[in-house]
């Protein structure tokens, strides 16, 4: 199977199942991110994939299926409890289990692609996380080693190619 008919059959399957559970009616559609497998948009009534997700091969069609079904968990919930707060509190784990996938926050069975960047501990090179991006907490030091407890450093594993690095078509070099 390519990763286009992947992403058609996993558009046939969110439908099938959103109208299956009564949400129909809500959106569907695919994003970018690359640390969440799916989100549930209360405000805008809409369930999204992570692209990365759903393209990499080797995640099991049921493990998309599950995550499918924990974001329509989430749209239950919104219909049927809208003054509720939406999490991953009992309600929703009386509904996920009800509609057949996993009453849990996480899964780890699945990939997703590893972050730009990468920590290291530069007293005992513990410490292996990778973030996508370069936020206000890694610059200002609060993030510390869990053997050694010292602050960790950040180190990007991808090239930096930026715009202007590009050779663009038709230029003169």
């Amino acid at each position: 199977m390519n990763v286009g008919q992947r992403f058609i059959d996993i558009v046939q399957l969110a439908k099938t199942l959103m109208h299956q559970h009564s949400v129909g009616h809500w959106g569907f559609g695919f994003d970018r991110s690359r640390m969440s497998y799916g989100k549930c948009w209360h405000n805008k009534k809409k369930i999204t994939l992570s692209k990365y997700f759903c393209a990499n091969l080797d995640n099991d069609i049921l493990d998309i299926k599950d995550t499918i079904l924990h974001e329509i968990a989430h749209a239950v919930m919104q219909e049927r409890y809208p003054y509720i707060r939406p999490g991953h509190g009992d309600m929703w784990k009386k509904i996920a289990k009800e509609i057949g996938c996993r009453p849990t926050r996480t899964s780890n069975d699945s990939t997703m692609p590893k972050g730009k960047y990468q920590a290291f501990c530069p007293i005992c090179g513990d410490m292996k996380i990778y973030m996508h991006r370069m936020g206000g907490a890694m610059k200002s030091g609060r993030y510390r080693c869990n053997k050694c407890s010292s602050v960790i450093g950040w180190r990007c594993i991808v090239p930096n190619f930026s715009a202007k690095n590009k050779i663009q078509k038709g230029s003169k070099q």
